[in-house]
């Protein structure tokens, strides 16, 4: 399915040229948001690239890495290995853990479901009520992760519709949904425990994060024009403000909240006031679709990404325009700050990696088969969503793909990853948790196929969906020395066959 047609969203994620780059300029202290809503709208969305995912799936063996014609640099710090990927010792590394995480630094991007989130912390803490928004009259849950409970694997159920950014703080699950509602999860259980209520349009972010005296916060951002700010402890709507345009996009830094909107402006909160600081125009007309911080020396910095193509670095004190990192041919979807590099994730099916204090494009890396939504940096290697219903993982130094995660019932919006267990949120409203395992892989030998799960039931789904006929007509094995022909419209062969070789690969890895 693609983006509805009654969509507010700002697309150009799909198809069209390449839009034009519009300067970014420095606010005044006494700039207020704009209340208009005359932002350029981009073609509605989609059909195009989704119906062409199926039949790329088979193609993207590697991720293909474009050097730029610069100095060189090396991107993340890695043992030089000249083994190739599905080597034991490859395939035998444990994934470390993020390297220069910051708990309170936290990005959601935009209301058309890109997310990025940090890892936040993974402590236990009580929730007593399961209650909407202002309900005083709330039945009350407990809903205490013990402290040796470990997160399981499944579905988390509830939200009706696309779910556009997941966060884990001290062990639970926060998301938020077209469906105007935030919810929060148990971990192990994966039971909500909570929902919050009270905006009129769809909930495009959130974030988890301390405020005054060190009490937390549950901040929303919505198409309704408002950012609504709730007790964690007591669940209770505690401020609003309106800002006159779509929030889209949230990150944390400093105790400083950054809004990113659909007219290209950045408006700062102070987390221990709750009030509104300052402005920022950066992207106008084209909106803020993402953000990220780092420091330069004692500067601290502001990076924005944008439908514009670019993504803006800006001091994070009066949003100074001090660079602008291009090559981005569509909307910068996503962003993760490493060590002195922005990896970025767009619209154009690429990751690019910037030099954030020179500006300069280290590395181009091509493969995936539609947008990138998420990047995530976990020492080693990158792990990426995309709307194409995968989850990639790649090793930073070789470019190899190590392995691909599937079982997605609809595009990936957002996008998660908390003590090795992947949480990904699509548009359909689905919710699930994986185990990101490198310890394990399912070649598909289909013909001319070169894919490699992490999860033997990936496979499956993977050889029913895009390797067999929906009518279950006559089915030519096409599998590594395999001569099997199916009887036509002979759905119990064809099953029972895929499962056959999903069952050898299974046993290989036993």
């Amino acid at each position: 399915p693609g983006v509805p047609d009654n969509s507010d969203t700002e697309q150009d994620i799909y198809t069209g040229k390449p839009v034009r780059k519009v300067r970014s300029r420095r606010c005044s202290k006494e700039t207020v948001v704009s209340t208009s809503t005359s932002v350029e709208q981009e073609p509605d969305a989609t059909s195009q690239e989704t119906e062409q995912t199926k039949d790329n799936n088979d193609s993207d063996s590697n991720v293909e890495l474009v050097e730029i014609p610069l100095r060189q640099f090396e991107v993340v710090p890695i043992d030089s290995d000249d083994e190739k990927p599905d080597s034991p010792s490859k395939m035998d590394m444990v994934i470390s853990r993020q390297a220069n995480s910051d708990a309170n630094e936290v990005t959601s991007t935009s209301e058309i479901g890109t997310n990025f989130m940090e890892e936040s912390l993974t402590s236990s803490t009580k929730y007593r009520r399961l209650s909407c928004q202002g309900s005083k009259n709330s039945s009350e849950v407990s809903s205490e992760p013990g402290e040796d409970e470990e997160p399981t694997e499944g579905k988390f159920e509830g939200h009706t519709a696309s779910v556009n950014t997941v966060q884990i703080h001290q062990g639970l699950l926060y998301t938020c949904s077209a469906d105007k509602t935030v919810r929060v999860y148990n971990l192990t259980t994966r039971q909500c425990v909570a929902v919050f209520e009270g905006h009129t349009s769809k909930v495009n972010c959130l974030v988890v994060t301390c405020t005054y005296k060190k009490s937390l916060a549950v901040f929303t951002g919505s198409s309704d024009h408002t950012i609504r700010c709730y007790s964690v402890k007591t669940r209770e709507f505690q401020t609003a403000w309106n800002l006159g345009e779509r929030v889209l996009c949230f990150h944390v830094r400093w105790k400083i909240l950054f809004a990113g909107l659909a007219n290209g402006n950045v408006v700062t909160f102070s987390l221990k006031s709750k009030k509104q600081t300052d402005v920022f125009e950066c992207h106008g007309p084209r909106a803020v679709s993402c953000m990220a911080t780092a420091q330069e020396g004692s500067r601290k910095l502001l990076l924005v990404g944008s439908y514009d193509c670019t993504i803006s670095v800006r001091d994070a004190c009066n949003g100074l325009l001090l660079r602008t990192l291009e090559g981005h041919s569509k909307t910068v979807l996503c962003m993760k700050v490493v060590n002195d590099l922005v990896f970025s994730g767009s619209s154009d099916q690429s990751v690019h990696a910037h030099n954030i204090h020179t500006g300069e494009l280290v590395r181009i890396y091509k493969g995936h088969n539609h947008a990138v939504t998420v990047v995530y940096i976990l020492g080693k290697v990158m792990v990426t969503a995309c709307l194409d219903k995968f989850v990639r993982v790649y090793d930073l130094q070789s470019h190899d793909r190590l392995q691909v995660y599937g079982g997605h019932s609809d595009m990936i919006m957002c996008m998660t990853i908390h003590k090795n267990m992947i949480y990904t949120g699509c548009y359909d409203g689905s919710v699930q948790a994986v185990h990101l395992n490198l310890l394990q892989s399912f070649r598909c030998w289909w013909h001319g196929c070169s894919l490699t799960f992490g999860v033997v039931d990936h496979l499956k789904q993977h050889m029913f969906t895009d390797h067999t006929n929906p009518n279950f007509q006559t089915l030519k094995c096409r599998w590594k020395n395999c001569d099997f022909i199916a009887r036509r419209g002979s759905k119990q062969d064809t099953v029972g066959h895929i499962e056959q070789h999903a069952e050898e690969c299974n046993q290989i890895n036993t």
